[in-house]
């Protein structure tokens, strides 16, 4: 949890709380971005929308996948193809 607040922190993105939660669906989200591989992959067996945002770990995770937020923001916003 620190090293999420301190990535943030570090890289000047505003936040009003953050909420870490073992159930990552009941989150309740319409789209879910996520690096790790096991929640990847629980997301999608339930049928949620999750963008792999690429890292070394989860490599062998298919489509979708992002390797920078500005690729991120352009799946969530349509302007990629994969949404």
């Amino acid at each position: 949890m620190q090293q999420t607040v301190e990535w943030l922190d570090s890289h000047g993105i505003p936040y009003w709380d953050l909420c870490f939660m073992k159930e990552k669906e009941q989150v309740g989200a319409d789209i879910y971005i996520e690096d790790t591989p096991d929640n990847i992959l629980q997301l999608r067996e339930r049928g949620l929308y999750t963008i792999c945002f690429g890292n070394s770990t989860n490599a062998h995770i298919g489509e979708p996948r992002a390797s920078s937020w500005e690729e991120v923001y352009c799946m969530v916003r349509g302007c990629l193809p994969g949404i």
